[in-house]
């Protein structure tokens, strides 16, 4: 009988520290089926082992291929990276080399982030708040970022430094409109900027978010696109790639809202045409996709259907399903096999389709 006692108890006890192995805390879409015990062991193995490619200077690889592929997404090239990876004798799963390029990511953004805010030389808490207000369109994404600089740089911060910012930002706004008021000089210490003149930044969100498209994550690299376009609403590369996320995820409402946004900036794009063509290609619009197909070889008739659709092509590549369906179109479109006994819609229908059907 003390055998069998014993024999339970450590069957009691094997049970309950495999609940608490297993227990699921409230995770994120990524975290999903991921125990929090064993994501913590596998982040701190991970830590180290970055920590020892810095030491063997091999990290420059991860480095040096984040930085450029920001600034110049011609070195964003994945596959490529990995092959260089390879050759080098740095071999890492898909996940692992994902979580070395995000970790990057964020460490050049906030040294960055720590960069400009130092540059100004500021003393006190409300220094530091006002330079990030004047510095970014939306200062409440920068919290985070903030309270890690003020705790480095050993500056006491508030219990809620998102209300303080707040606080902070009416106070400029009203000292910019009482200066109006009194046609006092503004002076830049005292100016709430309205819009952001410095497109880089713009530029730096779209490769990032680019970046992040390749390796499969197509939420984070629509977050990246909203902030490019929260910086340049007029950006028509970030609403067409924006637009292509939507389509290869199924949401061609969404999408279509992009290309619609597209039509008001220029409508004589004749690559936007053969996109908008695909998607009512999709909801079995034929003529609708016809007439899209049309429009655009009309704008440029020395082209190719590929021709037409190459960064179309180019963006899909990491999506075969859409690539495929994308050649299908174009093959059928600009075929004489694609006949329809209905007459082809006139263009202004398809500008009518596309503003009253396509809201989400």
């Amino acid at each position: 009988l003390n055998n069998e006692i014993e024999t339970i108890e450590k069957q009691l006890e094997t049970q309950e520290f495999e609940n608490k192995l297993l227990v699921k805390e409230a995770q994120t879409p990524d975290e999903k089926d991921s125990p929090s015990i064993l994501k913590e062991f596998r982040i701190k193995e991970l830590k180290e082992n970055r920590d020892l490619l810095r030491s063997n200077e091999k990290y420059v690889y991860i480095e040096t291929f984040v930085r450029k592929s920001r600034f110049n997404y011609e070195f964003g090239d994945i596959q490529k990276f990995r092959e260089l990876l390879d050759y080098r004798d740095l071999e890492f799963s898909d996940d692992d080399l994902l979580w070395l390029i995000q970790e990057e990511i964020k460490d050049q953004e906030y040294s960055e982030f720590k960069e400009e805010i130092l540059s100004q030389n500021p003393k006190t808490l409300t220094n530091y708040i006002e330079i990030l207000i004047k510095t970014y369109p939306d200062p409440q994404n920068q919290i985070e970022l903030l309270k890690k600089l003020l705790k480095q740089q050993d500056i006491g911060c508030k219990s809620n430094l998102k209300d303080e910012i707040e606080k902070i930002r009416k106070q400029l706004e009203i000292t910019e409109f009482e200066n109006k008021i009194l046609n006092k000089n503004t002076s830049n210490t005292g100016l709430l900027p309205v819009e952001t003149e410095d497109l880089d930044d713009a530029y730096i969100s779209f490769n990032i978010g680019n970046l992040y498209y390749d390796l499969g994550k197509l939420e984070k690299a629509l977050t990246y696109y909203d902030k490019a376009l929260y910086i340049y609403p007029d950006f028509i590369d970030v609403w067409k790639y924006r637009g292509l996320i939507y389509f290869t995820s199924g949401r061609l409402q969404k999408a279509a809202a992009c290309y619609n946004q597209i039509l008001s900036l220029d409508p004589k794009y004749p690559e936007l045409w053969v996109d908008i063509g695909i998607i009512f290609f999709e909801m079995g619009k034929i003529n609708e996709a016809k007439a899209c197909y049309e429009k655009a070889t009309e704008m440029n008739p020395c082209y190719k259907s590929e021709d037409l659709a190459i960064k179309t092509c180019q963006f899909l590549e990491n999506r075969p399903l859409s690539l495929q369906k994308l050649k299908f179109y174009l093959e059928l479109a600009s075929s004489a096999s694609w006949e329809s006994s209905d007459p082809t819609p006139p263009l202004s229908r398809i500008m009518r389709i596309i503003t009253k059907n396509f809201k989400d």
